[in-house]
């Protein structure tokens, strides 16, 4: 049987923090990383559950944009690509 290690990176080994200044920017509130967060997590996780794969990316892009329209946010999907893309560049 192989052996397998998993490693969480997100919100261990990356620092998610560096999001707050572009959360204030486009919502107003660093605070609702948090949400952002959970809401990708929950679409990652649920497509796995239901044998329906979510990537991160596309989990990530998808919360954004609920999270603009439950707070009543006009965010573009240039703004939602945008921090998609800022997670590929976390410090540790």
């Amino acid at each position: 049987m192989p052996t397998i290690i998993a490693f969480d990176v997100n919100e261990t080994l990356l620092d998610l923090r560096a999001l707050d200044p572009e959360f204030e920017r486009l919502f107003g509130s660093a605070a609702l990383r948090g949400q952002w967060f959970a809401q990708m997590l929950q679409l990652s996780f649920v497509g796995g559950l239901v044998d329906d794969y979510v990537d991160f990316s596309s989990a990530q892009h998808a919360a954004m944009l609920m999270l603009a329209e439950r707070h009543g946010v006009a965010l573009g999907e240039d703004d939602a690509a945008a921090m998609v893309l800022r997670m590929s560049s976390l410090p540790a």
